[in-house]
C-alpha cells in the first residue's frame, strides 16, 4: 500500500529523486514482514521520518538515511551494503544514528549525570543531520507510544526530557522540543498535564466568549 508517488510530493526539486526512490524501494522490501508494536507495518516509521526530513529541507543523503536508518539494526542489511548501494555519506549517517541509539539505550539516566552525558553525546556527533533525524525518530515514537508498556513509556519520557528535548533546542528545532516535552510530561505527570490542559481550554473558552461581546 506504500507508493513512491505518494511520498514523492514531499520531496523538493533539489533532491535526487531517483536515488531516494531506490532507497524507498529497498527499505520497503527490507521491512516487508515487520510490524510495530501497534500492529502497523514497520515501514510506516522510517517513511514518516523521511517525510518530515524532506519538509525540513534536509538533503538527499539525509532523506535516504531516514528511510534506511533501521535497516542495519532490524534487518539482515549490513552497513557495508548500505555504503555500496547508497554511498559512504549515507552509510556514515545510518551508522551514526545506530550509535546514538545504542549509547542512549544503555545509559542509566540520573539527574546528576544527565547533563554530562548529553554533552558527551552531542560532542561525539560530527554531523547535525544525525541529531535532527534522531529527534524526528523520537517524536514519531512518542506520537505512537500508546502501544508500549507503562514502564517503556516512562523510560522514553525520561530520555526525552533529559536528552532529546534539550538536543532539539540545541539545533533550533523549537517546535519539536515543545511536542516532545508535551508527550513526555503527560507520561511523567498525567494528573498535572490534564489540569494544565483543562486550564488552557477554559482560558480559550473565556477568550471566545469575550470576543462575542465585542460590538
Amino acid at each position: 500500500s506504500f507508493k513512491f508517488s505518494d511520498f514523492k510530493r514531499y520531496l523538493g526539486k533539489d533532491l535526487d529523486i531517483n536515488r531516494v526512490e531506490k532507497a524507498f524501494i529497498y527499505a520497503k522490501q527490507a521491512h516487508r514482514n515487520q510490524l510495530r508494536k501497534s500492529g502497523r507495518p514497520y515501514f510506516e516509521h522510517p517513511l514518516w521520518i523521511a517525510k518530515v526530513a524532506a519538509q525540513l529541507k534536509i538533503d538527499t543523503e539525509g532523506v535516504i538515511a531516514a528511510l534506511l536508518h533501521d535497516c542495519v539494526e532490524d534487518t539482515p542489511t549490513t552497513i557495508d551494503q548500505v555504503a555500496n548501494l547508497f554511498g559512504d555519506e549515507v552509510a556514515l549517517l545510518v551508522d551514526g544514528l545506530t550509535d546514538v541509539k545504542n549509547r542512549t539505550s544503555k545509559i542509566l539516566l540520573h539527574q546528576e549525570n544527565i547533563a554530562v552525558f548529553r554533552q558527551f553525546l552531542i560532542s561525539g556527533i560530527n554531523d547535525v543531520r544525525i541529531i535532527i533525524l534522531r529527534i524526528i525518530d523520537k517524536l514519531h515514537n512518542g506520537l505512537t507510544i500508546e502501544s508500549l508498556s507503562p514502564e517503556k513509556q516512562l523510560k522514553y519520557a525520561t530520555r526525552v526530557l533529559g536528552i532529546y528535548s534539550p538536543m532539539a533546542e540545541y539545533v533550533g528545532l523549537h517546535f519539536f522540543k515543545r511536542k516532545l516535552d508535551d508527550i513526555a510530561f503527560e507520561i511523567v505527570n498525567k494528573e498535572k498535564y490534564d489540569e494544565i490542559y483543562k486550564a488552557i481550554l477554559d482560558q480559550k473558552q473565556t477568550e471566545r466568549e469575550a470576543l462575542k461581546k465585542v460590538k
